[in-house]
């Protein structure tokens, strides 16, 4: 044949594989197919090569047809381990009399052989087919090129792994109907006897119309050696013939005002286009959408016919169907159906009023109703809907069989603070309750964080000047929403807090410390103030009171107060460090320094002392005169039932 490439591109659709040996579904061949003696409508590509009608195939190993491990029933123009995944593109495009699939620049699958090949499969309706190579390039001697049937017993190879293609060439399979066969084929005719070639027709395949083909005979008469004789058919039309799919529809019992459809199939068996002029029937509840159609052979057309009752009893009728077929002109096929007159709907709704009690602004609540149908024929709810925007409802419409019921979800999303009140209103088909209403009621909340503080003032009595008092105080938010304290300070250096700033969540608290620690002596007044973003307290005072005194009491001469062990100066040190401490009354007093481990490095005193204010230096160096390391040290003092340790640095 002339090669014609028939060009795809642009218009074809592409083919994805989900691996290189496994095919696509079947798809629509878009007419039928004679393959065979069997008309396929279907179709399925595989990546090696070749197109199918029936299962997939998955074997990548080419072989000689034919093979019933080869594909089948299949088509193959170069059946190959292709992967069209790793290199190239296959498309397809059908119409209504042909099919192309191409394979576009598809490469061998990575191994003992390489190529790149760009080729085509063209199949048309007339049971013919196209093999077309545009450009073949690397190994083109591994593949096999042919086709096979259903069950493997009859093939046509062309090639197996052999020099067959080259670049624009084409293959083209033409479909000859034998509609002639001869028996014997060969035989022997004795001196003066005669013997007969019988010559049988089949006409099967054939339309109506002239056929002709040459007997061809070869003999050992050598006046006669080779003898031709023609041969003529002509085949005449069978006429159309009508069928239809039943010959009675029954379509039961159906409500009044309702209606029911069944599909009748006319089909024309014959072999001349058949023509239905009408159909047509004698009962007006029984309707037809289609009244005349032309059927070529083979064809068939559905008709849909509808039965509408308008009466509460059991309808007859006929539906005729005239035709040119000349054996059966009028076909009639029996119809029946019974009219019913329907019941009434009866709508319930599981609740008439919903709360959904507080609901904080910018969140949501679901609540649920329940519509059933209590009646005895179909409930349409044609409408729902609310007033406000605050209430939504997820269905706006549906139907119900008897004794079914369906959920409605109702949200109510307050936008503002308040009592916020609606109507939920169901309209429907029901009678004697078209109109139903459930109200509706919820409260908008706006939260707010609350600041809650255990107390309002702190009184840390009387403290030595050079030494500390700790109080605590505890904040709490009673909101709900978070609490956000941004700012604790206080007026005075003589008061200090450990916590400047932290967030609550509703019902946490947080403990503040606050430190007294005077410089000078006397009554010391402070407030402690707290900023956060409670909208109705943003600023909180507490009220602090402490008065600082000295160890000795300036009217009392030189007699401390109390017994008490002061601040050692300087601190940090190097390289010694002057210790503070009063005797209030006369006592047996033990100062010494450990490390930070615990263990004693120096006894400093350890001596029965009047009652009056002392001053002793540590050095720096251990009960062995020896000098110690960097670091903390701890000194502690004790007299009688008085015991203190405190902290000092070294530093070096």
């Amino acid at each position: 044949p002339v090669y014609s490439w028939r060009d795809i591109s642009g218009i074809g659709t592409e083919v994805t594989f989900i691996h290189n040996d496994q095919g696509t579904a079947l798809m629509p061949i878009g007419f039928d197919f004679l393959f065979y003696g069997t008309l396929y409508d279907e179709f399925r590509i595989n990546p090696n090569g070749w197109i199918g009608f029936g299962d997939d195939n998955t074997e990548w190993n080419n072989l000689s047809l034919p093979h019933p491990n080869a594909p089948k029933p299949a088509i193959l123009p170069f059946w190959d381990d292709l992967d069209p995944l790793q290199g190239g593109n296959v498309y397809y495009y059908s119409t209504s009399d042909s099919l192309v699939v191409w394979f576009d620049d598809v490469i061998h699958f990575p191994g003992n052989y390489t190529g790149t090949y760009d080729f085509q499969l063209i199949i048309y309706s007339t049971g013919s087919f196209l093999f077309q190579y545009r450009e073949m390039t690397g190994d083109i001697d591994s593949a096999t090129i042919g086709i096979q049937n259903e069950d493997a017993s009859d093939a046509l190879q062309v090639v197996y792994n052999g020099n067959c293609v080259e670049n624009e060439y084409a293959i083209f399979f033409i479909r000859i109907i034998d509609w002639l066969d001869i028996s014997p084929t060969f035989g022997f005719v004795e001196s003066g006897q005669t013997e007969t070639i019988t010559l049988d027709v089949s006409t099967a395949e054939l339309f109506a119309g002239d056929y002709l083909c040459n007997l061809l005979m070869s003999t050992n008469d050598p006046e006669a050696n080779f003898v031709t004789i023609p041969v003529n058919l002509t085949v005449v039309s069978q006429l159309p013939d009508i069928e239809v799919s039943a010959d009675s529809l029954d379509f039961g019992i159906v409500y009044i005002g309702s209606d029911s459809t069944l599909v009748l199939e006319v089909s024309n068996q014959g072999s001349d286009p058949l023509i239905v002029s009408n159909i047509s029937s004698d009962a007006d509840e029984f309707t037809v959408d289609i009244t005349g159609f032309t059927l070529q052979p083979s064809q068939s057309q559905d008709v849909n016919a509808t039965f509408t009752p308008v009466s509460d009893e059991l309808i007859f009728g006929i539906l005729s169907i005239a035709s040119n077929d000349p054996n059966n002109p009028t076909v009639e096929v029996s119809l029946s159906g019974q009219g019913f007159v329907p019941g009434v709907p009866n709508i319930d709704v599981s609740a008439d009023s919903l709360d959904y009690g507080i609901v904080i602004v910018g969140t949501d609540s679901l609540k649920t109703v329940t519509v059933s149908n209590n009646g005895d024929t179909s409930l349409s709810v044609t409408e729902i809907y609310t007033n406000t925007d605050e209430y939504s409802v997820d269905l706006t419409s549906f139907d119900l069989e008897p004794d079914e019921f369906q959920n409605l979800t109702i949200t109510f999303a307050p936008s503002y603070e308040g009592t916020i009140l609606d109507t939920l209103t169901i309209l429907s088909n029901d009678p004697d309750e078209p109109i139903v209403q459930v109200s509706l009621s919820g409260e908008g909340f706006i939260p707010i964080p609350v600041i809650q503080i255990s107390a309002d003032s702190l009184d840390f009595g009387i403290v030595i000047i050079g030494s500390d008092s700790l109080n605590t105080l505890t904040v709490t938010n009673a909101g709900t929403l978070t609490l956000s304290v941004t700012n604790v300070y206080t007026n005075t250096d003589e008061y200090s807090v450990n916590s400047l700033e932290f967030n609550l969540e509703p019902e946490e608290n947080q403990v503040l410390e606050i430190t007294f620690a005077p410089g000078y002596e006397g009554v010391i007044l402070d407030t402690l103030f707290i900023e956060s973003n409670d909208p109705i307290k943003p600023v909180v005072r507490i009220s602090l009171q402490g008065e600082g005194a000295p160890l000795v009491n300036s009217g009392d001469g030189d007699i401390p107060l109390i017994t008490a062990l002061g601040k050692n100066y300087p601190n940090p040190f190097n390289p010694q460090t002057t210790i503070n401490f009063a005797i209030h009354e006369p006592a047996f007093t033990r100062i010494e320094i450990f490390n930070i481990k615990g263990q004693k490095i120096k006894t400093l005193i350890n001596e029965s002392l009047e009652a009056r204010n002392y001053q002793i230096v540590w050095n720096g160096t251990d009960d062995s005169e020896n000098s110690v390391a960097s670091g903390i040290y701890l000194y502690r003092m004790s007299a009688d039932k008085f015991s203190e340790t405190r902290k000092m640095l070294l530093v070096k």
